[in-house]
């Protein structure tokens, strides 16, 4: 993460949802009390208060100390560099619901997937194992229950159509997941707008959810990934309404799952038969995207 980050004006204080920098820390305090194997009460004797204190700072409904966060996520063993980060992050007087050049690592992305019940990603470029929400192993299946990640996090992976006249390295990887119900994974039509590279959408459980819209806008958190630019960010609220409609829609006209994935895997088997033969120059070209439009309208 850069800590030259900026962030948009505050926004009224009176809002109920809650600040970024706050639901942020707050996640990453509870990623690392449980990795520690601490209960609320254990991790409340650290710092003489009670169980209670420990979970409103996890569920972040207002500003922390900055002393109180320190001393807390040193106690968990947290790596300096992400307590310098959360320390960071907490300079941000106001309400704020929008950090730009904040570039989540490996371990922000994961402390999101701690906290989430559902990741909804739309990608239409490379797909950074490190910043998809997707299981480094499954987790056991249980019957009758559809298999979610070793985070516990259910992933829906919108591939936009363009990837496929695309050689993406990830397919293989992705799509045994998909086959395993891991992830569910759909392609949007090339008519939606393509995300500028990696979207992802979180519906975070750290803060409460009751399954209402209301609730669920407090609990969405959206990270835009720039792999190699600066203006990666991070929002929530008011300030996510572009991401939110941008997804929603791509949501709205995805193609069945079934379907998808029966078109990445002749993508893929594509991109093997040509690299194997490359030195082929007369080897079949994979039809584009207009073409498979053209054929489906057909």
């Amino acid at each position: 993460m850069s800590t030259g980050t900026s962030a948009s004006p505050g926004c009224a204080p009176r809002c109920d949802i809650p600040s970024l920098p706050p639901v942020l820390v707050g996640a990453l305090l509870r990623r690392y009390r449980t990795r520690a194997g601490l209960s609320r009460q254990q991790a409340a004797d650290i710092i003489g208060a009670s169980s209670s204190r420990i979970s409103t700072l996890e569920k972040a409904p207002s500003p922390m100390s900055a002393a109180t966060v320190g001393a807390l996520l040193d106690a968990y063993g947290a790596p300096d560099r992400e307590v310098q980060e959360a320390l960071a992050l907490l300079t941000y007087p106001g309400h704020k619901h929008r950090l730009d050049g904040f570039a989540p690592s490996k371990v922000w992305v994961d402390t999101l997937k701690d906290s989430a019940r559902a990741a909804l990603v739309y990608s239409a470029g490379p797909l950074p194992a490190s910043l998809l929400p997707l299981p480094d192993r499954p987790a056991p299946a249980n019957p009758g229950r559809r298999p979610t990640s070793a985070h516990g996090c259910r992933t829906v992976l919108l591939l936009h159509e363009s990837v496929l006249d695309q050689a993406h390295d990830g397919l293989p990887r992705l799509i045994p997941l998909a086959e395993d119900g891991f992830i569910t994974m759909q392609l949007v039509p090339a008519p939606v707008a393509e995300p500028v590279s990696l979207l992802t959408e979180y519906t975070c459980t750290a803060w409460g959810w009751d399954g209402s819209s209301a609730q669920r806008l407090r609990s969405q958190v959206y990270v835009d990934h720039h792999p190699r630019q600066a203006q990666s960010g991070v929002r929530n609220g008011p300030a996510a309404a572009g991401e939110r409609q941008l997804l929603e829609e791509a949501v709205r006209r995805a193609l069945p799952s079934q379907w998808s994935l029966d078109q990445l895997r002749q993508a893929a088997r594509a991109a093997e038969a040509a690299g194997s033969c490359a030195a082929r120059p007369t080897a079949p070209a994979q039809a584009s995207a207009s073409d498979r439009r053209a054929r489906r309208s057909a």
